[in-house]
């Protein structure tokens, strides 16, 4: 697979993972599936730390966790809710230092290279049962995992983000639901002409990479090893340089850097053409009453393709703390937990499950209407840079981005800095 591209085949027909439910009286096999070995009767206790969100954590704990102590009656989930943010990331970094992590972290896909290059996660690539694991999940989202040789983890949830249209205004600049853009230009060029907006949201790598790469610019080279010569390039600087033109004239959402608006509710009215966001913004929306608005005004698609780009992969990974006291149920819990059994759950949340089985299964078949357009965007979605510093990269390239939007700002200067300062953080 092509660094920083991805590349995704859903109709890959691959065997069923067999059940983790089974006995665990023995140490499996290679080729088996993941299995504690017999703990002489006592119990352990995982301590698991995760983000979900309310739903998601009133799913986890009152259904997913009794299906698998019940299948595994010597483990015990200790059930963390931790808040999504940078002070997490902190704290999960300092409990690990001093040797007191968590057992298993649920975390982004952007914080695992950090955990795995400062040596506080477990490689799980030589463990019994990895590799047909690997093969029943996601490509894309499991080489997110993959670090120097080996693996550190496996891809409990994948996202990217799609383009959410407004149906009237959609048709209004010359489209329709049969034919939405072909192109980020495309859309754009026709906002522009039919006096619409676009919203994108922020200048974070989230936010603003799908339309620096939709126009042809770049952050770095597929190594991620320098930014010079890719951020500063005349490709990114044209692509920075027309979507602050568009900024300026109010068609990129105007309220970008001085306040914003909603854009949830904005593009039901009058104005927005396009937001772009991952599949929860319709799981709340469809399940807030708005049903029949969403149904009958918006219309989800997969982000314009440019040059073979969409918009970024996302998603959570599973990764066992090195410090663990448990490593044999660890690895039987993160085996489950990307098993069909569980990974229905993943879908029934909301969110995108990695089990390729579950993928195409018909429990996953509700609401397709609206997970079809981000299971199509995965094929051309890339990677935010996989690195150990990404939370640093990130800011200098927002607050440099939003430099390069000042109407007296000079775009070619102010990227070129950016990617000197980005260059230093990359040695």
């Amino acid at each position: 697979m092509r660094k920083g591209r991805v590349w995704l085949s859903l109709l890959a027909a691959l065997g069923l993972l067999a059940s983790a439910a089974c006995s665990n009286a023995r140490m499996i096999e290679p080729g088996e599936p993941a299995r504690l070995i017999d703990a002489g009767g006592g119990i352990e206790t995982l301590v698991f730390w995760h983000t979900y969100s309310d739903v998601e954590t009133r799913v986890f704990e009152e259904r997913v966790v009794p299906m698998f102590e019940a299948a595994h009656p010597n483990i015990r989930i200790e059930s963390v809710r931790q808040p999504y943010n940078a002070q997490l990331k902190s704290v999960l970094l300092a409990r690990a230092s001093s040797n007191k992590p968590p057992d298993v972290i649920r975390m982004d896909i952007a914080w695992t290279p950090e955990y795995v290059q400062l040596g506080l996660a477990k490689p799980i690539g030589g463990l019994p049962g990895f590799d047909a694991i690997r093969e029943s999940l996601h490509e894309a989202a499991m080489e997110t995992n993959a670090y120097d040789g080996d693996y550190y983890g496996l891809p409990l949830n994948v996202n990217t983000k799609a383009a959410v249209y407004n149906r009237e205004l959609l048709e209004r600049a010359g489209f329709s639901a049969a034919s939405p853009p072909s192109s980020l230009s495309e859309l754009l060029d026709a906002a522009e002409a039919h006096g619409l907006k676009i919203g994108m949201a922020e200048f974070s790598l989230w936010g603003s990479l799908p339309y620096l790469y939709g126009l042809g610019g770049r952050l770095m080279n597929d190594e991620y090893t320098r930014a010079t010569g890719y951020l500063d390039s005349d490709a990114t600087v044209a692509a920075a340089t027309r979507l602050k033109e568009l900024y300026l004239k109010g068609v990129m959402n105007p309220n970008l850097i001085y306040g914003r608006v909603d854009l949830w509710d904005a593009i039901f009215g009058e104005g927005y053409v396009m937001i772009d966001e991952g599949p929860w913004f319709f799981t709340i929306k469809l399940n807030s009453g708005d049903r029949a608005k969403v149904e009958e005004r918006l219309l989800p698609a997969p982000f314009p393709v440019s040059d073979g780009f969409g918009s970024v992969i996302g998603g959570e990974n599973l990764v066992i703390s090195k410090g663990t006291k448990h490593p044999e149920a660890a690895w039987t819990f993160l085996a489950w937990m990307v098993s069909p059994e569980a990974q229905r759950f993943v879908a029934e949340m909301g969110l995108i499950p990695t089990n390729l089985e579950v993928l195409g299964s018909p429990e996953f078949e509700e609401g397709r209407e609206f997970k079809q357009a981000y299971i199509e965007g995965l094929a051309n979605a890339f990677y935010r840079p996989l690195i150990a510093n990404t939370d640093a990269v990130e800011a200098v390239f927002e607050e440099y981005m939003i430099r390069a939007f000042e109407e007296e700002a000079d775009v070619r200067a102010t990227l070129r800095e950016a990617a000197i300062r980005i260059d230093e953080l990359l040695r």
